[in-house]
């Protein structure tokens, strides 16, 4: 159950990213490559939305009561002379601190093998109300790797498309009162409509839902993106 929103947030180190040797196994050549980073809580369709930007069923998405992924699961994307990786990150918030400290370390190695991401951080919603743990997990990562404008994307997922006209405006507002670190306005703020997943016509209508985002900077992130989805 989903508890009322509260303002603040849990402290986190500021650190930078770390990665060993071994990690470097599966990802290779960071420089030169490109990365898309999907963070948010168990449960609010992080895998279900990588699946439909790769346009295949790559990642494990079910419903449960607990977390579905686990560890971290990327798939490459070639792209012309580029290579775009997508991140699949475990929940971040976790009723357990062991997970907690793992989702930490999960996160670390995707922003080292890939600095030069686009974070897309995937929010979750009860009746169009926003979540407290989402927004509390929101503001304890961006405490412990800054998010850049130009490279940050908010998604509302899962909403009724019957909502009411003024909900997107009224929550985008609300978005900018309890992030805390970051500009949060109508170019880098997505919502999601609920889809039948069966559905091929809704969910390419659902890429391009996300393909209406504008990136405030960072044009060849931009391009490749956009390279990506069509």
């Amino acid at each position: 159950m989903a508890t009322a929103i509260s303002t603040h947030a849990p402290i986190v180190s500021n650190h930078p990213p770390i990665i060993d040797d071994d990690d470097n196994d599966d990802i290779n050549d960071a420089d030169d490559q490109h990365g898309l980073i999907i963070l948010g809580n168990s449960g609010v369709g992080k895998s279900f939305l990588g699946n439909i930007l790769l346009g295949r069923d790559a990642f494990v998405h079910d419903f449960s009561s607990s977390s579905v992924t686990h560890t971290t699961e990327f798939q490459e994307m070639e792209l012309g002379h580029d290579t775009l990786a997508i991140f699949n990150i475990p929940g971040l918030i976790e009723a357990e601190q062991e997970r907690i400290d793992l989702n930490k370390k999960e996160i670390d190695k995707a922003f080292a093998q890939r600095p030069n991401s686009i974070v897309m951080f995937v929010f979750g919603q009860q009746g169009g109300r926003m979540r407290e743990e989402d927004v509390v997990a929101f503001n304890a990562i961006n405490a412990a790797y800054p998010f850049r404008p130009e490279s940050l994307v908010l998604v509302v997922n899962g909403l009724p498309k019957d909502r009411p006209a003024k909900y997107e405006g009224t929550t985008l507002v609300l978005l900018q009162q309890l992030l805390t670190g970051v500009s949060v306005n109508s170019h880098n703020l997505c919502f999601l409509d609920q889809i039948d997943k069966k559905d091929v016509k809704e969910k390419q209508r659902l890429k391009e839902q996300l393909l209406q985002v504008r990136f405030q900077g960072s044009i060849r992130s931009y391009s490749i993106l956009m390279e990506l989805y069509n």
